[in-house]
């Protein structure tokens, strides 16, 4: 058996997550969304979000209602995971945290009048919510111009990261 045949392999949509306790390997395509990865070693769990924007008017205390797609804002992810986190039993302390994406892949007159691109607000959400939290990133990628590929595996918490060329920062997503 290869190594490889042992993962079950899932594509991440933005706005999803994916919660494990087993071996998997989470892929996903980020341009101006954030990936963030929380694991826990002791008890081997994993979670990954795919998030979009960074919430209602940026503030931390957006307000996210059921019917809403909760994995939608940064905020919102955020206080989804830290509650999953809690629900077992796992303390913010030993979490391993990593970040992803965030990049300004799209250039408008806005971008050049200095103004916060979607991406830059995405990566100044999380950077407030980890402070408000007191968070420790282990490991983070984030802004630039280039879009990124992104390989989460579960079992280990290693991820694989490739920057996707200018010309394919606007891609289809692959199944």
């Amino acid at each position: 058996m290869r190594k490889e045949d042992k993962y079950n392999s899932i594509y991440l949509h933005p706005g999803e997550s994916q919660f494990s306790d087993k071996p998997e390997v989470v892929y996903t395509v980020l341009g101006s969304c954030v990936a963030i990865v929380m694991r826990a070693p002791r008890l081997n769990f994993s979670a990954i979000v795919h998030t979009m924007l960074p919430g209602s008017c940026n503030r931390i205390d957006h307000e996210c209602t059921l019917d809403a797609n909760k994995y939608k804002y940064v905020t919102c992810s955020l206080n989804s995971l830290l509650d999953t986190i809690k629900l077992h039993g796992i303390k913010k302390e030993e979490l391993e945290i990593k970040v992803f994406g965030g990049a300004s892949v799209i250039s408008t007159n806005e971008n050049r009048n200095n103004a916060l691109t979607v991406g830059q607000q995405n990566i100044n959400m999380v950077r407030k919510i980890f402070e408000k939290e007191n968070l420790k990133v282990k490991s983070i990628d984030v802004g630039g111009s280039s879009g990124r590929r992104l390989y989460y595996y579960t079992e280990t918490g290693d991820v694989y990261l490739s920057k996707l060329s200018k010309k394919a920062s606007c891609f289809k997503c692959e199944n």
